[in-house]
């Protein structure tokens, strides 16, 4: 299960409408009486709590929006840990990035 901690998380953009680079953003996860939190600061768009999350296959599944370009998207990101390292992906509209995170302490 995701532990508890801040993790510093880069995601690869590949789409054809970008040019290949890395978007760095902090992802916070508190528990808070058995309820999950979440806050992503950095990247695009500013700090931001999350408060649509499920836990998933030992992960969590955050959902949140963000503006861009002047439209409002909806995002899907799935955090999951193997070993030390965080697995990110990420689902805006008809495109996916990936990515890992580091543990901060």
């Amino acid at each position: 299960m995701l532990k508890t901690g801040r993790w510093m998380i880069a995601l690869g953009l590949t789409a054809a409408i970008f040019a290949p680079s890395t978007a760095a953003q902090e992802a916070s996860t508190l528990d808070v009486a058995g309820k999950v939190s979440a806050e992503l600061s950095g990247g695009r768009g500013g700090a931001m709590a999350i408060t649509d999350i499920t836990k998933s296959d030992g992960g969590l599944v955050l959902r949140f929006e963000r503006s861009m370009r002047g439209n409002t998207m909806g995002v899907t990101m799935t955090l999951s840990l193997d070993g030390e390292t965080l697995n990110v992906s990420q689902d805006v509209g008809d495109r996916t990035m990936s990515g890992t995170g580091e543990k901060r302490m």
